[in-house]
């Protein structure tokens, strides 16, 4: 490699950011269509047009979660074998038509099809683009750059909530769903095809981060300390962290069903998708936020950051009893917190078990975590069906993320002294 590879990335723009804003597009696109608080707006009218329960569409989220979970091992070999450009584009693609195949089939059964469409496209993006391609494209602003670009889920919620609103109650949801799928699938292919590269060495760089002078061969050494993915399985610690992000898993899963929590206490379809609006562009802040406080303080003070957004957004909700200003101010901090959701579970993988066969172990940890998704979102919606309120469950939700800090104090620091 030459010397003009050696870029100093702190004097001059990097094409790492480039990237960076493709994610951030693709996000938008994808998970700001089909997950978190927009497609929550369509469960609501879908469940009342289709003469069903919302516990039934909510079958979506199950379905589209145990898919995501069985191809993430695919997503994985994927991504190691072939170009991002065109892995990622087809994954928009699934992401779009799985949409509008379900406003077109106008059923339960389409929302169940759309599902398996949306599952397997959503399993490429939802949860491992932004690790594996931020990991190869960032020394350093690691953090903050994952952050900024998964927060853009969270700023397609709040650009598309709003917008899905008005379009179910001056056409359909139907429409409503169709438009959007179209509109997210085109940004979110071309985004992939212009922008995305898989790795520095692409570009004929280095990664974000390495200055003129330093000795990279030391640098790439230190970069790739940590446990293989056989001594994980051997740790005890290992699982105490699995077991944390499972927990966080399962709390990050109300953001879906915040809509419902606002028509719960009352509030008509119009402002609850304000509530939706609300809560995306807490999970903007709060992935911003998160990514920062990882880059400067590491994953366990991230989580320990997370806890107590947590608590006071649910403290927030719980205590409004319906009252409009503290559910919006309730809604935000719901968002706040639920970036812990993406962001947190792959920074303390990264954190605890180095970076030495990190895809391997995150995929795990990803799939896992998939899996207690795909349980969380009807069980949440079940409880709504049967006593109107989410007050106990997201009060459990709560105490299962105290407890995942609780197991992270234990196990974090105790793995990194495995490394080798």
């Amino acid at each position: 490699m030459s010397t003009n590879n050696t870029i100093g990335t702190q004097s001059r723009f990097h094409y790492a950011w480039v990237v960076m804003i493709g994610c951030c597009l693709i996000m938008l696109g994808t998970m700001g269509i089909m997950s978190g608080g927009s497609i929550g707006v369509y469960m609501t009218p879908a469940a009342e047009a289709l003469g069903t329960s919302r516990t039934a569409i909510s079958v979506y989220d199950t379905i589209r979660t145990l898919v995501m979970a069985l191809f993430q091992p695919v997503a994985a070999f994927v991504f190691k074998k072939y170009d991002v450009r065109i892995t990622v584009a087809l994954a928009a693609l699934l992401c779009g038509g799985g949409a509008i195949l379900i406003g077109l089939m106008n059923s339960v059964a389409g929302w169940y099809v759309g599902a398996v469409v949306n599952g397997i496209g959503l399993s490429f993006i939802c949860y491992m683009l932004i690790p594996i391609v931020m990991n190869n494209w960032f020394h350093a602003s690691m953090g903050l750059a994952a952050g900024i670009a998964m927060s853009c889920s969270g700023l397609g919620g709040a650009i598309f909530a709003p917008i899905v609103g008005e379009l179910i109650a001056n056409f359909s949801w139907t429409t409503a769903i169709m438009i959007t799928g179209a509109i997210g699938g085109v940004i979110s292919i071309l985004a992939a095809l212009l922008l995305l590269r898989t790795r520095p060495e692409d570009k004929g760089l280095l990664p974000y981060g390495y200055k003129p002078g330093q000795d990279t061969a030391a640098i790439s050494e230190e970069d790739h300390k940590g446990l293989t993915a056989k001594d994980a399985l051997r740790s005890p610690f290992f699982y105490l962290i699995i077991l944390s992000i499972m927990l966080i898993y399962f709390y990050g899963s109300f953001q879906i069903h915040i809509t419902n929590y606002a028509t719960s206490v009352g509030f008509p379809i119009d402002q609850a998708s304000r509530v939706a609006s609300l809560m995306m562009i807490g999970l903007v802040v709060g992935k911003i936020l998160l990514g920062f406080v990882n880059d400067r303080l590491g994953g366990l003070a991230t989580l320990g950051a997370a806890v107590i957004l947590v608590l006071v957004a649910v403290f927030t909700l719980v205590t409004s009893h319906g009252a409009v200003m503290p559910v919006f101010i309730g809604a935000f901090l719901v968002g706040m917190s639920a970036g812990s959701l993406q962001l947190v579970p792959p920074m303390l993988i990264r954190g605890s078990m180095g970076n030495k066969e990190y895809g391997k172990i995150y995929g795990w940890a990803a799939t896992v975590g998939v899996l207690v998704s795909s349980v969380a979102a009807p069980i949440y919606a079940a409880i709504l069906d049967t006593t109107g309120t989410y007050n106990t469950i997201i009060a459990v939700a709560a105490g299962g993320m105290v407890l995942a800090l609780v197991l992270n104090l234990i196990a974090y620091n105790r793995a990194r002294k495995l490394w080798v």
